[in-house]
């Protein structure tokens, strides 16, 4: 059953029993198919850059990478086929999100305890900051191995939750904008648990970091095309911490552990 977003306390209660909450939409239909539009149009007309090589700091503007692969000499082996396009909110609207961005971020504010506005127009004083972006599975086979985001979570303040909470709202819907595969989480419950069929387009699923969760093929069946802006769609909207030359060996010993 999804939750108002009003109901702080009702999620909360979700989370403590299965791990996930499930949102009503916080934005309308409308503004919903506006922002996919224009993620679709933009994304061919942007460079893929590589899987691996991104900086800290590329990711403070706008950036877009096709990842593939699950990269063997890395610590965690993750393999996936997606594409992430980063726009914070100081940078130019390329993708065209941060209308819908902004009333996701305040949400997931509220949800923390934190300012209203705590992230998003400026790096905080602990270097935190809303690190907007969407990630594309494409037609052909887009995916992401299950897995538990161990980094996430110690590289976050947990606000009282004892575990990193992610939040993240679908643009796409299944069978209208593909008909295999999706995400998928295991709740406390070690349910299996149909993300895509339980969030509509503009609700938001908020998570443990420590359940499992991944992203089945989408339509396999299909054929893959590494420019097609076709597939599964999501945005998120999370507090990254910008990482300086200083931090870069604390970061590689949090992947070891």
């Amino acid at each position: 059953m999804s939750i108002s977003c009003r109901d702080t306390q009702a999620i909360f209660e979700a989370i403590k029993a299965d791990g996930y909450a499930v949102i009503n939409p916080i934005v309308n239909e409308a503004e919903i198919d506006i922002t996919l539009s224009n993620i679709r149009k933009a994304i061919p007309n942007m460079v893929d850059h590589a899987t691996v090589g991104t900086s800290p700091n590329d990711i403070l503007d706008n950036y877009q990478k096709l990842c593939v692969g699950g990269i063997f000499e890395s610590q965690i082996y993750r393999p996936r086929l997606l594409r992430l396009g980063y726009s914070p909110f100081w940078a130019p609207d390329i993708y065209g999100i941060h209308k819908i961005g902004r009333t996701f971020a305040e949400f997931r504010n509220q949800v923390l305890s934190l300012p209203s506005q705590f992230g998003l127009h400026t790096i905080e004083a602990d270097k935190r900051y809303t690190a907007l972006r969407f990630q594309h599975y494409p037609t052909g086979g887009g995916f992401l191995v299950a897995h538990q985001d161990i980094v996430n979570e110690k590289n976050n303040n947990n606000h009282g939750f004892g575990k990193f909470l992610q939040f993240l709202m679908p643009l796409t819907k299944k069978i209208k904008d593909y008909e295999r595969g999706g995400g998928f989480l295991i709740d406390k419950n070690c349910k299996k648990v149909d993300v895509d069929n339980l969030c509509l387009p503009g609700g938001v699923i908020v998570y443990s970091g420590d359940l499992t969760h991944g992203v089945a093929e989408i339509d396999p069946h299909k054929p893959f095309e590494p420019r097609s802006p076709s597939g599964r769609i999501v945005l998120m909207a999370s507090l990254f911490k910008v990482f300086s030359e200083k931090d870069t060996e604390h970061y590689r010993l949090i992947k070891n552990e």
